[in-house]
């Protein structure tokens, strides 16, 4: 077998390095060739030609490459030529004679004792067709150089492409080992090639919409669950007597407030160290001694009631805190600490927004902190904008009754102008100082990623990082387990792990678990569910989502930084298992999620067990691109020994509907390679 190198020199956007893949590897990927080009050394290809066997070995080459030794290096060592161009682009095919010029140079031969081919690229792009055929050809007589159309979209006279180059090859070799024998030399004629039937649009991708996301308004819904409260706090202080009757009504109503010990674990020091402070002994009157000398400053009182559980030998404690705050204020301090919402209607009541920021600051809610004190500033502008309106008026109003009086005395008039010019320099002197000097105490903002801010932005930049905040806080509660109630157990090959799971938060993020929770199902009693043939990354997963509303859990990627082997990173098939698991506990939106992620990732090998993974949970979505993706590589899927076992005719005629280039395009190869021969 003889070894040739192929040099492909062409310009950017001709097409060349995807030319290269079609024929190393027989397929086209626009988004994945630079990968292949870069990392994977196989970029070789066998052919037989007249009871000849060649290896070409494929290099590329641009004539503006800063390196002249390495391009001439190239033009040296290589057998054959390929220079490629665009249809869609006329300039491309400038640099003809320039690559010509160089192979003469660099190779000392002539350029008749060489094979070289000029290729027409993209013919699938008819419609952006910028120079004719016509015209190509007058170019490949003029350089007597040979000439083919070709796409690497549709694979088009790819082969064909290098059967007429190395059948050039071997009539020049034949004629310069016997000069005395001409052969006839049979160049490449256009004409032979009957005419491309036209490529049709290929069917259209698959669309989905993916939901919006109810993360903050579900953890909203989780304050004030009764079922699953641990911490009752009751506020002791009247209600705004500014607010209306109607809202006195509902906060007479709702004195009590009911919260959860796991969040407001993980969401704020103060409440963590009193929740410690309540879990740390056995003895209740020492525990209610120690809270109540200990947060005295915060206005709070402490009792403990305990419960029996009739299921249970254990006793429940249950924290009652009496509060003696405003309610509107303390509840919108435990509500940002939930969800990271703040009702805008709130920032509008100067009152109220004093009272936020003085609880805010003593339990030590940081953003929830610089939310009011950007909300004050606004006060602030709003009454120095105020202050210099009413300047103004009085300016203006002491203008008139000059004017007014100007048929009195000239010297009067002259003197009472030139006092009022006095007055008025003097007072807009002394608010131009004033507000400078108020605008530069403003500007200092405590948190140095919010400088150079207005107050708005200031409140929803505040608002935008709480969220990664809240996610990073509720991760911990799957890492660390405090306070569960639930557990999700993962079976894999004789191996079991237990995750911890909290059912305040499980029954408002999934339907499974809030329709689970209202009935006797054997997992509620249990308090447990158990997986037998899910892998524990999976599950790992789709708890990241529920507290942490994260589809790439981080975690598992810090787990594994730290060597921990029972946290893997994700993989297709814990994704796949993923989406199993979102249908099974009704979470439509991560099943979108799972579906979208699988269309970017998903190679060839997994897309018929995808395939029937669909069919069990209805993704309607991911279902369409494996019939989309199976079309558009339809002789490649077809001849796999999977399809062959498919029984679902539909699965096969969908398929069918979706294939791309259509059959009359594999029917115009076979034709066109039983003339040539």
């Amino acid at each position: 077998m003889q070894e040739l190198k192929v040099l492909v020199i062409g310009e950017q956007n001709t097409g060349r390095k995807t030319f290269i893949q079609r024929i190393a590897t027989g397929r086209f990927d626009a988004y994945a060739w630079e990968e292949w080009y870069y990392f994977d050394r196989a970029k070789k290809k066998e052919f037989e030609i007249q009871n000849n066997k060649f290896m070409l070995n494929f290099d590329l080459l641009s004539l503006h490459e800063e390196f002249q030794l390495l391009s001439e290096m190239a033009f040296r060592s290589s057998n054959l030529f390929v220079i490629i161009c665009s249809i869609t682009n006329k300039n491309s095919f400038e640099i003809i004679q320039q690559t010509l010029e160089s192979i003469e140079r660099f190779k000392d031969i002539n350029l008749n004792e060489v094979s070289v081919i000029l290729v027409a690229n993209k013919i699938d792009l008819e419609d952006q067709r910028a120079i004719s055929k016509q015209e190509i050809e007058q170019i490949a007589k003029q350089f007597q150089i040979l000439f083919i159309e070709t796409s690497c979209f549709t694979g088009i006279n790819i082969e064909e492409c290098f059967n007429i180059l190395l059948k050039d090859y071997l009539i020049k070799k034949e004629e310069k080992e016997n000069p005395k024998k001409k052969t006839k030399r049979h160049f490449f004629k256009s004409k032979q090639i009957p005419p491309e039937p036209k490529l049709p649009d290929p069917f259209p991708f698959p669309k989905i919409e993916i939901l919006d996301s109810t993360y903050q308004d579900d953890f909203l819904k989780i304050l004030n669950n009764k079922e699953f409260s641990d911490i009752e706090f009751i506020i002791m202080e009247n209600q705004n007597q500014n607010q209306n009757q109607n809202q006195n009504q509902n906060q007479n109503e709702s004195q009590s407030l009911f919260s959860h010990q796991s969040i407001l674990y993980s969401r704020n020091p103060i409440f963590k160290e009193m929740i410690q402070k309540f879990q740390s002994g056995s003895n209740s009157q020492t525990i209610l001694n120690e809270l109540n000398q200990t947060y005295t400053k915060y206005l709070m009182r402490f009792e403990i009631d305990e419960e029996e559980k009739k299921d249970q030998v254990k006793t429940h404690k249950k924290l009652k805190v009496y509060v003696d705050y405003p309610y509107f204020a303390f509840y919108s301090m435990i509500k940002y600490l939930y969800c990271g919402l703040i009702d805008h209607k709130i920032l509008e009541n100067q009152d109220l927004v004093i009272k936020i920021l003085s609880i805010s600051d003593l339990f030590h809610v940081k953003r929830l902190y610089l939310i009011m004190e950007a909300a004050m500033k606004k006060f602030q502008n709003q009454n120095q904008n105020q202050n210099s309106n009413q300047n103004q008026n009085q300016n203006s109003n002491e203008n008139q009754n000059q004017n007014s009086n100007e048929n009195s005395n000239e010297n009067s008039n002259e003197n009472s102008n030139e006092n009022s010019n006095q007055n008025s320099n003097e007072n807009s002197n002394q608010n131009s100082n004033q507000n400078s000097n108020q605008n530069q105490n403003e500007q200092k903002i405590i948190d140095d990623n919010l400088n150079n801010l207005t107050p708005d932005e200031k409140i929803s930049k505040i608002l935008e990082l709480e969220i990664s905040v809240m996610s990073n806080c509720y991760a911990k509660l799957i890492r660390f387990g405090a306070f569960a109630d639930f557990s999700i157990i993962g079976v894999e090959v004789n191996k079991k792990q237990t995750l911890k799971a909290h059912l305040a938060i499980l029954s408002q993020r999934c339907e499974y678990f809030k329709s689970m929770s209202h009935h006797q199902m054997q997992e509620n009693i249990k308090k447990e569910i158990v997986f037998d043939d899910i892998s524990i990354e999976a599950l790992l997963m789709i708890l990241e989502y529920i507290y942490c509303n994260r589809f790439v859990p981080p975690s598992i990627e810090l787990a594994k930084s730290e060597g921990n082997t029972k946290f893997i990173c994700k993989s297709n098939e814990a994704i796949l298992e993923l989406l199993i698991l979102s249908d099974y506990f009704q979470i439509n939106r991560l099943k979108q999620i799972c579906q979208v992620n699988l269309s970017k990732t998903l190679d060839h090998e997994m897309i018929f067990s995808a395939l029937q993974v669909c069919k069990k949970c209805e993704a309607q979505f991911l279902k369409e691109y494996c019939y989309w993706e199976m079309g558009r590589n339809y002789l490649k899927f077809t001849n796999h020994k999977m399809f062959k076992k498919m029984t679902d005719k539909e699965d096969q005629e969908q398929i069918k509907k979706r294939r791309f280039p259509p059959k009359e395009y594999d029917d115009y190869q076979k034709k066109y390679g039983k003339k040539k021969k």
